[in-house]
């Protein structure tokens, strides 16, 4: 496994990180497991520096013990006045046991909290986690457009008799009004 930047940029990368994490559930399993939760993420948040680099940096630091955690490793963690090179150093050590080839940037680069090696060791560690938990992507299920029956949304019954006619549960219909 490699750690090398990719042709994509951190803001292709952090797209897909978001994706994946989403796919781990780390809204329900990271970003409520702090008071207050962490904030959600967004496309940007490790692409751009933010007005607090120290608290980027922090959920930097956090998301990736978090991510190691699934894969069973435990990455020690710097308190606010600790040593963030220590840290990130501590995280190179894991990424490299975990059989990542060395990147071909410094590791002060992940000092900073964001920016392509950041989001570059996201994307890998997401990848591995998803590995870890035997993720497997399903195959698509198409609904041709002659279907006809019924089809249950979670919110209730829509019957469907052509692909035209759609009628709706009285109770689904006083929430267009």
């Amino acid at each position: 496994m490699a750690l090398q930047m990719m042709e994509a940029s951190a803001n292709v990368l952090m797209e897909f990180v978001l994706d994946k994490l989403k796919l781990l559930s780390y809204e329900q399993n990271f970003c409520n497991s702090r008071k207050p939760p962490w904030p959600r993420l967004h496309k940007f948040y490790f692409v751009m520096p933010s007005n607090n680099r120290n608290e980027q940096y922090l959920y930097f630091e956090s998301l990736v013990s978090w991510l190691l955690s699934l894969v069973g490793c435990n990455l020690q963690l710097s308190k606010e006045e600790g040593d963030p090179n220590r840290t990130c150093m501590n995280i190179m050590f894991h990424l490299k046991e975990l059989g990542f080839a060395p990147p071909n940037w410094p590791t002060t680069d992940l000092k900073q909290g964001f920016g392509d090696a950041v989001c570059c060791v996201l994307d890998s560690l997401a990848n591995l986690a998803l590995e870890s938990q035997k993720f497997e992507f399903k195959q698509p299920v198409h609904i041709s457009e002659s279907f006809s029956g019924e089809y249950e949304d979670g919110l209730g019954s829509i019957l469907v008799n052509d692909a035209d006619d759609v009628y709706m549960s009285s109770n689904q219909c006083h929430n267009f009004f």
